[in-house]
């Protein structure tokens, strides 16, 4: 790559930057608090390194049942070694955000180094492959999500991988082995970055058939099948066999399930009855996220429950399917040929994950786009070149295909045929016979500035649409209200900007927000939790509050059970209405339900034992505040621990007393004494205000 190349590189990477500066001044957004600030895999002095390849991306035991199973340890570190040194606190986000932004600046210059090293597309081909790249407002949520650094660490290994997975191709032994050896080793620290990793060597196998084997060259002029095939074929089963053993070991380390868990309002389609239903709705999926690659219109930081129309034919489908495969075959006879079917291969593998033939936790999420959209900037690459007839740096059919091939395969045979093929794209033989200017000509043509003048009022669009998103993810509320802006449908986003809403004591937006949720997805149960909850805490309005209670532990689809939190909360409203048993029994098996799948919190615990108290159920409401005070510290403040400890140190004061009236022993039992212990540690004046009534 000469020092033209390395001239682009540096302006790619420096738009990528000033693309998401404004990301230093956000804060966590979304799933970002989660995986930082809750995280203990980010505190050295909690979880060792053994730890973290153990624990999921969010922090949980992955063999657990409250684990959803995303494995992403390489991820985790980077986030680990900023906590070690800024800390994971809001006012260290900047340093999160500082990190996404130099790796998607490295992930785009080495997209345009990939590309101009494997020579798919002119210069000037190569830029706009990498402009497009780097400005497309799809990749926003990866940029600007602190999250979203696993999509891009893992393409920067997928990158590697296929670069030495073809160096491989190019290399005699032992060399070859050795950059063989080295693709495996970056194929797995992309699937320890983001699990798609785990298809780079499939990716680099499509590249060596296409550009090594030709295969698509194979009947097309009378070519016979290259020399270099049985390498290219064993490289091939080398790949396959790899990759079957990753998809293996990955499902034995996520305890034999390879997908998240989901909920109904995350995937709807998942839960489909009807397979041919279920089908219909994942390929309309399939042309909405081709869409949003040609026309990204529209951004929503959660594209779940309802939020795209059902489809009623499968016309949109089919038109994606169309475009996607039926291109290739248009070039099929084309110098353009096996480039174009790189289009395809980089746009659909990478997608197969989030194709719904593995469930995920979603029904469309824009950081998935982030490695299909390669497809995509190569496509506007080769359209460039194709439409331009001519590069601003020189001829663009001289570099027809042929050049990579013979730098790729190492015989005289092969090389001839490129010179062959070179020489006759110069003379316009190829491509409906372009006219071609001469190598270092110098100055572009009128159609190539007109080509530029398209391109980069595109890049100006794009440019727009990034900016102001990056500037969404600023805050939670101006994230999930410009969701709802465009996605009116989206009836969890109505929930979570009803949510921050409540947060910030605003009572009348959150009522709109959730009520306009309830009326967009009536089976979605989590608004009717919200709703009881305003009116029975800030409207004092119990009749309401017990409708919507109520309306809330329906099951959303046949088959679900209601969730553990909206149990909890009707639980608790039925103490405030005083059906005291019935509260009792739904709080017990809300937190016998959370205790079965590892999502057990001591503040359920001590809503259970308030219940039990407020049934008249002493004993075992102290019984259950001991239980609580013994849990380890994880989920509660100091506060609560001393809050809970003194209702517990009160209530037994009561039962001592009132065994000593009855004239009964009135000591502290030796489970009490060693509870008196623990607490002391952490809430010395409850000790204290303990032994002075003691006294007394």
């Amino acid at each position: 790559m000469g020092a033209a190349h390395i001239f682009d590189v540096a302006v790619v990477a420096a738009c990528a930057c000033a693309l998401y500066w404004n990301t230093l001044g956000a804060g966590y957004c979304l799933d970002d608090s989660s995986a930082i600030r809750d995280n203990l895999d980010l505190d050295s002095s909690k979880t060792t390194i053994r730890g973290v390849f153990s624990n999921d991306f969010w922090g949980d035991p992955l063999l657990s049942n409250s684990s959803n199973k995303s494995y992403r340890p390489l991820t985790v570190l980077t986030f680990r070694w900023t906590a070690d040194i800024f800390g994971k606190g809001e006012d260290a986000a900047w340093a999160y955000h500082a990190g996404n932004i130099v790796l998607y600046a490295v992930v785009c210059a080495l997209w345009h180094w990939f590309v101009a090293r494997r020579d798919l597309v002119s210069r000037g081909g190569c830029l706009v492959s990498s402009l497009v790249f780097a400005f497309h407002p799809m990749h926003v949520e990866n940029g600007a999500s602190v999250v979203g650094r696993a999509d891009v660490l893992g393409m920067i290994f997928m990158l590697a991988s296929i670069d030495w997975y073809l160096r491989a191709a190019a290399e005699r032994s032992p060399r070859a082995a050795a950059w063989f050896a080295a693709a495996v080793v970056a194929c797995v620290a992309s699937m320890l970055s983001k699990e798609l990793g785990m298809l780079s060597l499939a990716i680099a196998a499509a590249f060596d058939l296409l550009l090594n084997g030709r295969v698509l060259r194979w009947g097309v002029r009378d070519e016979a099948m290259p020399k270099g095939m049985r390498d290219v074929a064993v490289r091939f089963a080398l790949a396959a066999v790899i990759s079957m053993g990753l998809l293996v070991a990955a499902r034995k380390a996520r305890g034999h399930m390879l997908s998240p868990s989901m909920t109904f309002i995350d995937n709807p389609i998942f839960y489909e009855k009807s397979s041919a239903t279920r089908v219909m709705m994942y390929t309309h999926v399939h042309a909405w996220y081709l869409l949003l690659l040609f026309a990204p219109l529209w951004s929503c930081a959660d594209w779940g429950y309802n939020v795209l129309p059902k489809p009623e034919t499968p016309l949109a489908a089919v038109l994606a399917y169309l475009i996607v495969f039926g291109t290739p075959l248009c070039f099929l006879r084309t110098a353009y040929r096996e480039k174009v079917a790189l289009c395809t291969v980089l746009l659909v593998v990478p997608f197969l994950p989030a194709s719904g033939i593995v469930p995920v936790g979603t029904v469309l999420a824009e950081r998935l786009l982030l490695i299909p959209s390669t497809g995509f900037a190569l496509g506007a690459g080769l359209l460039y070149d194709y439409v331009a007839g001519e590069e601003v740096w020189g001829p663009v059919a001289a570099r027809g295909g042929a050049k990579l091939a013979a730098a790729a395969v190492n015989t005289k045979e092969t090389k001839k045929e490129a010179q062959k093929e070179v020489k006759e794209a110069k003379k316009g033989k190829k491509d409906g016979k372009r006219e071609v200017s001469k190598e270092g000509s110098g100055a572009p043509t009128g159609r190539a500035l007109a080509v530029w003048g398209v391109v980069g009022a595109v890049l100006a669009w794009y440019a727009a649409l990034t900016v102001e998103r990056c500037y969404a993810w600023h805050s939670p509320m101006a994230l999930f209200s410009q969701g709802i802006r465009d996605c009116p449908t989206s009836a969890k986003g109505h929930v979570q900007v009803g949510t921050v809403a409540m947060q910030n004591r605003n009572v009348s937006l959150g009522l709109a927000m959730f009520k306009r949720a309830s009326e967009i997805a009536p089976n979605y149960r989590v608004p009717h939790m919200y709703l009881g909850r305003i009116y029975a805490e800030e409207m004092n309005d119990m009749e309401k509050a017990m409708v919507h209670f109520e309306e809330s532990i329906l099951p959303e689809t046949e088959g679900l059970r209601p969730d553990d939190e909206v149990m909890l909360e009707y639980g608790k409203a039925l103490c405030k209405v005083q059906r005291f048993d019935e509260c009792v029994k739904v709080i017990t098996q809300s937190v016998n339900d959370a205790r079965g799948i590892g999502k057990d919190t001591p503040p359920m615990y001590a809503d259970l034992a308030t219940a039990l108290g407020m049934a008249g159920r002493t004993e075992a409401s102290l019984r259950t505040f001991e239980q609580l005070l013994m849990l380890p510290d994880l989920g509660r403040t100091e506060e609560h621990y001393c809050r809970w400890s003194g209702i517990y140190f009160s209530k037994a004061a009561k039962e001592q007393a009132k065994a000593k009236a009855q004239g009964k022993p009135a000591d502290w039992t030796a489970s009490q004494k060693e509870l008196l212990n623990v607490v002391a540690v952490h809430c010395p004046h409850v000790v204290k205000k303990k032994q002075a009534a003691s006294k007394q």
